[in-house]
């Protein structure tokens, strides 16, 4: 099954904790019949038995950092095995002469059915990841991964899933091979926007489709209400290429909403791509809407109409080619439970081919 991969991944995690194994009594009695000092121990002798077989086979052995996971042991795995370090970053397992692989819990771990917006479990905060974590480049790492992990995600589609992990994945990309720690990340969301994904590429308005973006350099955004005392909701929210802040419309306004965006000068388009509020608020979240094109900001032509699912993933309305240097999107009714409210993250605007 494995013949073209060097590796074999053995896991050996989430093994239960020493209290636990202390309480197994033929795990024990194991440990007391080899002379063992700690009952993890047994776990090791597992890891390089099994790393025996693995090189016997021609192949390279990777496990998960675990076997010294709350629990002491005496022997330690061949350091011929790789490690997938969780626990921290991976310089303390290198320096101790293993090859390792960053892949550490928090900042570059993506799950989103355990946590699906900012602060919570399994949250992969591009903003913080992109501008803090280090990505250390030395002797014995051999390099940094997301995990993507879909425990409590059975009922959720593959493109809802797919959707959280695509950022990470361009974040961990461009910060292991280019951008220093440090830097903005809304510059780059900018510029991976405009690359866009590989041709032939159908617009179709399927989840998280890019077909590739205009550069929201040089926009400016106006709405037909925001709201500033009960939150930061201003229309230009949703053009900062930060998908955790929003423009929401005034409290006590009432449907429908407009957004509308100047783009600084005429440009070809070819549609425009929506992104909910990504907080986990329903309140604003667009149901039926339309999109709107202008030469002057004043005059308007419909270009499409059509209904969002209730969900927070981004979806992406086709148009006709056209040239025009205003967009905007007419929110016409919500999924939100009061029908009142208007909210967007993120409106860009996909380019014609």
């Amino acid at each position: 099954m494995f013949r073209k991969s060097p590796y074999i991944h053995i896991g050996t995690d989430e093994v239960p904790p020493e209290a636990a194994q202390k309480a197994c009594p033929e795990l024990v009695a194991y440990q007391k019949a080899k002379g063992y000092p700690y009952v993890g121990d047994a776990l090791v002798e597992f890891i390089n038995d099994l790393d025996r077989t693995v090189r016997d086979h021609g192949k390279t052995t990777q496990v998960w950092q675990w076997w010294d996971y709350q629990q002491p042991t005496s022997i330690t795995p061949d350091e011929r095995i790789v490690v997938n370090e969780w626990l921290s970053s991976p310089e303390g397992r290198a320096a101790k002469g293993y090859r390792t692989i960053g892949t550490q819990d928090g900042p570059l771990y993506v799950s989103p059915g355990f946590g699906a917006t900012p602060g919570s479990y399994g949250f992969f905060d591009i903003r913080t990841t992109y501008r803090d974590y280090a990505f250390v480049q030395r002797d014995g790492i051999l390099g940094y991964r997301v995990a993507r992990w879909s425990d409590h995600t059975q009922t959720f589609s593959l493109g809802w899933v797919d959707y959280f992990a695509r950022r990470p994945l361009a974040v961990v990309a461009e910060r292991t091979w280019a951008t220093p720690a440090g830097s903005d990340v809304r510059p780059f969301l900018d510029c991976y926007d405009q690359v866009g994904d590989a041709l032939p590429l159908p617009v179709t308005g399927d989840i998280g489709e890019n077909p590739g973006m205009l550069s929201q350099d040089g926009w400016t955004a106006t709405a037909t209400s925001q709201e500033t005392t009960g939150e930061p909701g201003q229309a230009s929210r949703a053009v900062d290429n930060d998908p955790y802040t929003h423009w929401h419309s005034d409290y006590s306004a009432g449907l429908p909403q407009q957004l509308s965006i100047d783009l600084g000068r005429e440009q070809h388009l070819s549609g425009i791509r929506y992104m909910p509020r990504q907080d986990g608020g329903t309140n604003g979240r667009v149901k039926a809407y339309e999109v709107l094109v202008s030469d002057d900001g004043a005059t308007w032509r419909k270009v499409a109409t059509g209904t969002f699912p209730n969900d927070r993933t981004e979806y992406v309305v086709p148009v006709a080619p056209v040239t025009a240097r205003h967009v905007a999107l007419r929110a016409l009714s919500e999924h939100g439970d009061q029908n009142r409210f208007a909210a967007v993250a993120e409106l860009d605007v996909v380019r014609a081919r």
